[in-house]
């Protein structure tokens, strides 16, 4: 073997090293996995849920079927993998909204704008959270009943004691993050769909009744909306 014949091997042994050829698959796979979940993104925002396949997943990521069944057993986890994405977007920006904020009550109005204001920008995507999740296959239930479960732990965190003129919600947070999900569904099923974020004194109304007092629910009627920069 020559010398030169030796240097143009040497690119090649840098991928045979213990581990090179899965590193590279593994980046490649979740790459392709990544580029196929905002595609069917789109496809949600777009058309819904229920008109979303495998093809129309694979050609709008522009990737073959193969590829699509080396990220994903089926569509449904794959629509899973949205309401994943998705879910952990909205999840951040409240959660960021809530920290700002100078007391429980302000951080939970903040949080919840950010929610309404996100859902709104994205009506597609707001009915496969709100309404698809609901009926869909049982593991995107699931997910959906633990992503209840979080924000209600969420709205327990540094809350204020129950107010003397207030009654406690039979179930705590749970049933009040019950109470406003069954308002939106009601409202996401509504053709055209109503602003949400209009929506955000009443619904802060229904949130702090359980904590404070019947003049601090209604005060929350006239509060105004702020949002955090995008």
């Amino acid at each position: 073997m020559t010398a030169d014949s030796s240097s143009e091997l040497r690119p090649a042994r840098a991928w045979v090293r213990p581990g090179g050829w899965a590193a590279a698959a593994r980046l490649s796979s979740s790459a392709q996995r990544a580029r196929l979940v905002r595609a069917a993104e789109r496809l949600i925002a777009g058309a819904g849920s229920e008109r979303v396949s495998v093809a129309a997943v694979c050609d709008a990521a522009r990737v073959p079927s193969r590829a699509f069944y080396a990220a994903f057993d089926d569509l449904d986890e794959c629509l899973l993998a949205v309401f994943d994405d998705a879910s952990a977007q909205a999840a951040t920006a409240m959660a960021d909204a809530y920290r700002a904020g100078d007391s429980w009550v302000e951080g939970v109005r903040d949080a919840l704008c950010e929610l309404l204001a996100f859902l709104d920008d994205r009506p597609g995507l707001a009915r496969f959270l709100i309404l698809a999740s609901r009926v869909g296959a049982a593991p995107l239930r699931a997910r959906r009943a633990e992503a209840l479960a979080a924000l209600a732990r969420a709205l327990e965190t540094d809350r204020p004691p129950v107010g003397a003129g207030s009654t406690s919600a039979p179930f705590g947070a749970e049933a009040i993050v019950g109470a406003v999900a069954s308002i939106l569904h009601a409202r996401l099923r509504e053709q055209p769909a109503p602003s949400l974020l209009d929506m955000r004194g009443a619904l802060m109304g229904v949130i702090v009744l359980p904590y404070l007092d019947t003049v601090a629910a209604r005060r929350e009627l006239s509060r105004p909306v702020r949002l955090s920069a995008a």
